[in-house]
């Protein structure tokens, strides 16, 4: 491992994914949800951006300025080369923590995120963050940051461990991560088969590695195979970030800011009982066993008065960002399977399937009815939004002014994946981010783009490009390994996308109207 990287994996690159978290509207809808004022969001920073996926979406989809660093030089190459596609004015290096935190030429910032880097650094280099988020936010400004929670992650701490040690002593030098990870993973099997009694007594431990063996293994290496790895929990987070002179504003994950999904009412009661937020929160997590979180603190924490807050959700912009059939009403959440209340939740579908944009207060006038209020109405829509299937809307100057950016990004984009590009979301003008579209979509757009206008037409242009690619194509869990069967099923695809998904892309100005 190169001596720059302190640990961390180099040697493979961090997966290409997307976080709406750091999305300015995904914000600003977290903090209205708790009657918390946000800051215009003008200067924004992400530390450690990995592949830069998210930096440069919101670069490109957003109004905000962006700077951000990523130590791996592989990893900010692909992003300062998606900001450029784009034409988007983001400041993006290679930069340590310790010189990005160290220059004087950086703006204060509205808005400071980070995702998947707290409980994978060093204790110095969590003291170096904090030490610039304690300079370099603003007051009133907004901090995202995600992490390995304590309880949820506690009875695999000694698998991760054991992990580590079987690489570091009996790996080959030089044989690289993945090799590792092969390695390791076939000894935990073989640990496994000998059922140990740790493992009898933890079987939560047990299905944690079940679950790790089928993942990623680019997700594994940056996951457990870096030399630090500490999760903590929630009272031991806020004493790292007292510092900074943070408070906590609530979850990124804004699911799990609705107690009836993660809590019964035992507990409930319990924690409305308690006085102090950091307990309450430390508790809260051990109720539901959580093993991550992502969260936004502030700055100086100002509450709303009771008519800005009613006046900023009546006037909240949303859209379906996904076919309204794709909706299921079962869904997991903390306190296990929890089905919607269809009496909220099928007329309010019903209403967004127009794929229009909607104000709250609009709806609620539609949906006054069915006697839905506009706090229940708030909390649906938030639960849509978590799930991926709703999005906040940018006011219509923000979309005008970053629409040519966003399509500039998108025909990069598109033209990746022909060769086969691991990146699959593309930049809305309508949402300010990303939005999740698979490489067979991708190629249908393509198509599109090159002036082909039937499904049949995209099909057989997807398939002249993918037919020379290793694929795998599975359908109904059954493996479509031949020829024929694989052109049937990029047919049929292409028909439900015509019919499904592309009007829905149209929409959030991913996809160009039809002619």
């Amino acid at each position: 491992m190169q001596e720059w990287a302190q640990g961390y994996v180099t040697d493979v690159g961090y997966v290409h994914d997307y976080y709406p978290e750091l999305n300015s509207q995904r914000v600003r809808l977290a903090l209205l949800q708790r009657g918390l004022s946000c800051p215009p969001i003008e200067q924004a920073c992400e530390l450690g951006f990995g592949q830069g996926i998210s930096v440069s979406l919101h670069a490109a989809a957003g109004t905000a300025q962006w700077h951000g660093n990523d130590f791996n030089p592989a990893q900010t190459a692909l992003a300062r080369e998606l900001v450029k596609a784009a034409g988007a004015d983001a400041l993006l290096g290679d930069d340590s923590f310790a010189d990005f935190c160290a220059r004087k030429d950086l703006p204060d910032f509205d808005f400071i995120g980070m995702h998947g880097v707290w409980t994978w650094i060093s204790d110095a280099n969590r003291r170096l963050l904090v030490d610039f988020i304690s300079r370099r936010l603003k007051p009133g400004g907004v901090l995202y940051v995600s992490w390995n929670t304590l309880p949820g992650w506690a009875p695999f701490l000694p698998l991760r461990r054991l992990l580590l040690a079987h690489k570091e002593r009996t790996g080959a030098a030089g044989a690289g991560t993945l090799r590792h990870i092969d390695s390791a993973l076939e000894f935990s099997q073989r640990l496994l088969d000998t059922a140990p009694a740790y493992l009898q007594r933890n079987p939560s431990a047990v299905e944690r590695l079940q679950t790790l063996q089928k993942q990623h293994k680019h997700y594994l290496a940056h996951e457990f195979f870096n030399r630090d790895w500490q999760p903590m929990d929630f009272a031991e987070m806020s004493q790292w970030l007292a510092p900074a002179r943070l408070s906590y504003a609530g979850a990124a994950s804004i699911i799990d800011e609705i107690p009836d999904l993660n809590y019964t009412v035992e507990q409930q009661l319990l924690l409305a009982g308690m006085d102090d937020g950091v307990l309450r929160q430390t508790v809260g997590d051990l109720m539901c066993n959580r093993f991550f979180r992502r969260e936004y603190w502030l700055r100086g924490a100002r509450l709303m008065g009771a008519q800005s807050r009613l006046q900023a959700i009546r006037s909240l912009r949303v859209v379906l960002v996904t076919p309204a059939a794709d909706v299921q009403f079962r869904i997991e959440a903390g306190i296990g399977q929890v089905r919607l209340p269809e009496p909220i939740f099928s007329p309010l579908l019903q209403s967004l399937a127009d794929r229009r944009i909607h104000t709250l207060d609009a709806l609620e006038q539609q949906l006054r009815p069915a006697g839905i209020q506009l706090e229940q109405l708030l909390e649906a829509v938030t639960v849509l939004i978590a799930l991926g299937h709703v999005a906040v809307v940018q006011e219509d100057a923000a979309v005008a002014s970053v629409r040519q950016r966003c399509q500039r990004l998108n025909d990069h984009l598109l033209q990746s994946a022909i060769d086969g590009s691991s990146i699959g979301h593309l930049a809305s003008p309508l949402t300010g981010g990303g939005i999740a579209v698979t490489r067979f979509q991708q190629l249908f757009l393509l198509a599109r783009r090159q002036g082909f206008q039937s499904p049949p037409e995209w099909s057989d242009f997807a398939w002249q490009h993918l037919r020379s690619t290793p694929l795998k194509l599975h359908k109904d869990e059954r493996l479509l390994d031949t020829p024929d069967a694989i052109r049937s099923e990029l047919a049929r695809q292409a028909i439900k996308f015509a019919e499904r998904e592309l009007p829905v892309l149209q929409t959030l100005g991913v996809a160009a109207p039809s002619v």
